[in-house]
């Protein structure tokens, strides 16, 4: 019984110093990932629109967005439906079972990485109860969609051209029309 315990302990210490937690990285119909081009109202993004998200997080209570890491690769938009994204569940290096963490997610589009985008944007900040698979009964990993304080949705702004921008184009087209006739 004696090597039965020493076993389990030797076996539990490891996994348990090791913190891992779960959670479900998918949004639903009411948390739509959107883009809203001024001043037309927000439609949820396609696929078209080479859409991501990835999910950053940080100790409960962190409201400093440089703060946080990131959690997950980037997932792709659209994918089910216009506006949602399915990651799947993600193990998260750092976050020990059981534990409530703060996370945001990071969208953009026009390319396949944040550096690469056109436009994008941060979600509010969110919190998310990680699952404990040691626990009894198991507890499932965690939803950004279903915990006290939910993702809500993200809407990517494109705002609208400043005058300078227009005078600009403007000019350089008035321009372009006089050296053509």
């Amino acid at each position: 019984m004696k090597k039965l315990i020493l076993l389990f302990c030797g076996l539990m210490i490891p996994a348990l110093s090791n913190a891992q937690g779960t959670l479900v990285f998918q949004n639903n119909s009411p948390t739509l990932v959107q883009i809203q081009f001024w001043p037309d109202a927000p439609f949820p993004a396609t696929t078209a629109y080479d859409a991501h998200v990835e999910l950053y997080w940080a100790p409960l209570g962190t409201t400093d967005y440089n703060l946080f890491q990131l959690a997950t690769t980037p997932v792709t938009v659209g994918v089910p439906l216009a506006g949602a994204f399915a990651g799947g569940t993600r193990t998260i290096n750092g976050i020990a079972p059981g534990d409530v963490v703060s996370c945001y997610i990071r969208g953009w589009f026009g390319g396949p990485t944040w550096e690469a985008a056109v436009w994008g944007n941060y979600s509010s900040i969110f919190t998310v109860d990680i699952g404990n698979p040691f626990s009894a009964p198991l507890e499932p990993p965690g939803n950004i969609t279903s915990t006290t304080t939910p993702f809500t949705g993200l809407i990517i702004f494109i705002p609208e051209p400043s005058s300078a921008t227009l005078l600009l184009v403007g000019g350089a087209l008035v321009r372009f029309w006089r050296s053509v006739s």
